[in-house]
């Protein structure tokens, strides 16, 4: 218009902020149908005590479990796209992009909980699973929900640089995995080889599967 180029970014997309919206709605629903996860999945942050007392099956709801993923997994696939583009050559901020990192995002994600089965049946002992499950789901829900505000400044605020942007999330994403680690140590580690086979576990069932969700995104994007 005028001679003049438009330029696609994050805060000039439409999409964008519908998608947001999109995500806010999601963890609203979750929240309605388990009121009590979020204020328990906070108190539980440091906490490695066993589900039974920690983690009531009765508060959780099925469906309010699958729509907080939803949630998280959108939140991180647009926290990945929007560090990515900082370092990539300007192209459109596009929806289908967007998209095609959720679809990676969450076939990652049924991978890594059909390999945390397996470890089930091998090295790990099902109960021990089974109450880190539990801690791994309220991990996420609260990490991604201090995600979001984190996110919200890197979207629409244009001062920021792409090294502060990638600050920014690295550190949430770091708080995930260290505060996930430490957790993973407290519950799973008795000995010299069951902290081997926790920190293989971990390497096998979050590193690399995130290690691949940036090469998946850095090749779609």
């Amino acid at each position: 218009m005028n001679g003049e180029t438009f330029i696609s970014t994050p805060w000039s997309e439409p999409w964008v902020a519908w998608t947001m919206l999109g995500l806010l709605v999601l963890a609203a629903v979750s929240h309605a149908l388990q009121p009590q996860a979020i204020p328990m999945g906070f108190r539980s942050l440091f906490s490695t005590a066993d589900r039974n007392s920690l983690f009531i099956d009765s508060a959780l709801d099925k469906r309010g479990q699958v729509i907080m993923v939803l949630f998280a997994v959108g939140v991180l696939s647009l926290a990945v796209y929007r560090t990515m583009c900082g370092f990539m050559t300007p192209r459109p901020f596009a929806f289908i992009t967007f998209a095609y990192i959720v679809l990676a995002a969450l076939v990652i994600m049924l991978l890594r909980t059909a390999l945390e089965a397996l470890a089930g049946f091998t090295f790990v002992p099902r109960s021990s699973l089974h109450t880190l499950s539990g801690h791994y789901y309220h991990l996420l829900t609260t990490t991604a929900i201090l995600h979001y505000p984190v996110l919200l400044i890197c979207l629409f605020w244009s001062a920021l640089t792409p090294i502060v942007i990638l600050v920014l999330n690295a550190v949430v994403v770091a708080f995930f995995y260290l505060t996930l680690l430490i957790k993973s140590c407290l519950l799973l580690v008795h000995s010299f080889r069951g902290l081997v086979y926790t920190l293989i576990a971990f390497i096998t069932l979050e590193i690399v599967p995130f290690a691949g969700l940036l090469g998946l995104a850095y090749i779609i994007s």
